[in-house]
């Protein structure tokens, strides 16, 4: 495969074979990319220079943008793909280093679904974890805890944690007191670091 850009948002793929063109990467960057870096088989990154834009692309089983993430501006580039690490010596001279797995950047507070909460019901509530770029996170474990206001705990939570969804969403559902009790009572969402 042969990756050649057009222009500053997309990649077009061509066959060593028969030089043909075999597919395109949408990717939006604005920028053309400065660098091109072997991610893993059939992946590579694509760096921004001036914007410090990240592309991680599969240019082989569905060509697409698989993942977005930022970098500083920089002179030089590379990729480890042993470790997902990215080298760079920055427009100020500085060497960096950045860890290539997306981490969480931004967590909602919960919401309830509907904004109404009932007693006795299973009354929904959510968060949403995004990247640096505001990109949903999936597959990520939220804690969900409950935390009494000024007295006891009210009610209960279905649940004690559970995984992102592919919009970077996760829900729980609260259950108002069964005894008729009223009061105040904090839901707190933690994104769960391994």
């Amino acid at each position: 495969m042969y990756l050649h850009q057009p222009s500053a948002n997309r990649i077009d793929i061509y066959s060593l074979e028969d030089c043909r063109k075999v597919g395109e990467i949408v990717h939006n960057a604005g920028e053309y990319f400065a660098s091109l870096a072997w991610v893993q088989p059939g992946q590579v990154a694509g760096l921004c220079r001036t914007s410090g834009k990240v592309r991680i692309m599969d240019y082989l089983s569905s060509p697409r943008v698989l993942a977005t993430g930022r970098i500083d501006p920089f002179k030089v580039a590379a990729y480890d793909s042993t470790f997902k690490l990215f080298f760079t010596i920055g427009t100020d001279h500085k060497t960096r280093v950045y860890c290539g797995d997306l981490l969480p950047n931004g967590l909602s507070a919960p919401v309830f679904e509907p904004a109404t909460v009932y007693g006795l019901k299973g009354n929904r509530v959510r968060i949403r974890l995004t990247g640096q770029d505001g990109e949903p996170l999936p597959g990520w474990w939220v804690n969900w805890e409950l935390e009494g206001v000024g007295g006891g705990i009210i009610g209960s939570l279905d649940k004690y944690g559970n995984l992102t969804d592919a919009d970077g969403y996760a829900s729980n559902l609260y259950i108002g007191p069964d005894d008729g009790s009223t009061g105040q009572c904090k839901i707190k969402a933690r994104v769960v670091l391994s």
